[in-house]
């Protein structure tokens, strides 16, 4: 009977000892707009979330999740998202105020407080030591900056706007350069809040592939995929880390089985995901397409598919860093405020003129742009070139875009943007219409049309 009882209290003293050891069961996470709040202040605004701003918040605290070393980023990723969520102002303010919720979940020492303003503004603050605030007005616009800029006028605070250590965190042509410098120390200019939420942009791209994957694949591929998206996920944030400048994009290939007498087709499998870097979209194609291995061949009851998602840069390139499609033979502008471009269209038969269009800008010294060489030869059809004279400067290489037709003469020349001034212009006119595939020219879609008499020619290069 004694061995009996010290056997009990034996093995009862191991199975303490054994739940001692194993690791506590991770606690769930709340869905976004509940669990614990913790803003200070929080009774100034709602937990009421609509489902793009519950989505945002999840993808943030996945991001949180895999990024708990990295506190200092994490405000400046909440601003930056809010800043940029297409909402209006009470909606930016409530996912701000969810973002902070989602930190203080994950770091229960983090403080975040939140106050109204005499104009109506949420004013979130932060500890003391740190004295930063980040301010949404009921129009929407978001800054941030020191606390210095706020007063005391009974419970509420006067945002003084004019004080240089408060910086807006929407767009603005240009900045004094004492503001600037304190914007770039706090983190939150334009490309360093881009580059601080760069993981967070990661995982939103890629779970929007598993949510287009999700009731489109078995059970067991959405698992397969998921595992190798986490992979790349880890690769591309560390090549982002090396060269922020880049994008990744992110190609699945998948394959169907045609069911016979069926209304649909099977679900689809995994064949293979592949990533392509560049600073552009088209750019990653191209390397997309050089790095292409090569896929198994459809069975005859089969049909492949590609989904593509683009995962932005951590830091958006100037024009002038930019690679053009064609040679450069010259730099261009013109003479005026106003820029006629000629709308093209390629398809089957070649290049063919369209309408034109105006782009108007501030000054004629704001309009600069490389002048392109066309190969004589796209996607295995001849272009009819011949240089031409433009209104001023030396001759330049320009596409007949009506060969062959009587009494037509309209000749056009491919330029590509050297400032963001002239790329934003670009922007306002269209493209060149594409019928069918120019081949694997990355940037094209950047590059526009000029009459050689509406062409100002610098000298050659």
């Amino acid at each position: 009977m004694q061995r009996t009882a010290g056997n009990r209290a034996t093995g009862e003293a191991a199975r303490r000892l054994l739940a001692r050891s194993e690791p506590p069961a991770k606690k769930p996470i709340d869905p976004p707009g509940t669990g614990y709040d913790g803003i200070n202040g929080s009774e100034h605004i709602g937990r009421a979330l609509d489902p793009q701003q519950v989505h945002m918040a999840t993808m943030f605290r996945q991001w949180l999740e895999a990024n708990r070393g990295a506190k200092d980023q994490w405000s400046a990723s909440a601003a930056s998202i809010a800043s940029k969520h297409k909402g209006s102002g009470p909606e930016r303010a409530a996912l701000y105020a969810e973002l902070q919720r989602q930190i203080i979940q994950v770091d229960r020492n983090w403080y975040a407080g939140l106050v109204r303003g005499v104009d109506d503004e949420w004013i979130f603050l932060s500890k003391t030591q740190l004295a930063r605030t980040f301010v949404v007005r009921p129009d929407g616009t978001c800054w941030a900056g020191s606390q210095k800029v706020l007063t005391e006028v009974g419970d509420r605070r006067r945002v003084d706007y004019e004080d240089e250590s408060l910086f807006p965190l929407h767009e603005v042509e240009k900045l004094p350069p004492r503001v600037q410098a304190e914007k770039d120390a706090y983190g939150l200019n334009r490309q360093a809040a881009r580059g601080a939420a760069g993981g967070w942009a990661i995982i939103g791209a890629l779970n929007g592939i598993l949510d287009y994957f999700r009731g489109k694949a078995e059970v067991i591929e959405q698992a397969a995929i998921e595992r190798e998206l986490e992979a790349h996920s880890a690769g591309i944030g560390a090549h982002q880390a090396e060269k922020p400048h880049d994008g990744a994009l992110v190609r699945i290939t998948t394959r169907r089985t045609k069911l016979p007498d069926a209304p649909t087709d099977g679900p689809e499998k995994l064949v293979s995901i592949e990533v392509g870097y560049g600073r552009t979209e088209s750019e990653a194609l191209a390397d997309l397409d050089r790095q292409a291995r090569a896929a198994p061949a459809p069975a005859a009851n089969e049909v492949f598919s590609r989904h593509t998602r683009w995962v932005e840069p951590a830091r958006a390139s100037a024009a002038a860093e930019l690679r053009p499609p064609f040679p450069r033979v010259a730099s261009g502008g013109i003479r005026g405020t106003t820029l006629i471009l000629q709308n093209v269209k390629w398809d089957a038969d070649g290049f063919d003129d369209e309408d034109q269009a105006q782009v108007a800008f501030a000054a004629e010294q704001d309009v600069r742009f490389s002048v392109l060489r066309v190969p004589p030869k796209l996607a295995g059809q001849t272009v009819p070139l011949e240089e031409r004279a433009p209104r001023e400067g030396p001759k330049v290489p320009s596409v007949d875009l009506d060969p062959g037709t009587p009494f037509a003469d309209v000749h056009a020349v491919a330029v590509f943007p050297e400032n963001e001034v002239t790329r934003q212009g670009f922007e306002r006119a269209p493209a060149t219409v594409l019928g069918t595939s120019v081949g694997g020219f990355a940037n094209f879609e950047l590059v526009r049309w000029i009459r050689p008499e509406n062409l100002r020619v610098f000298d050659g290069r």
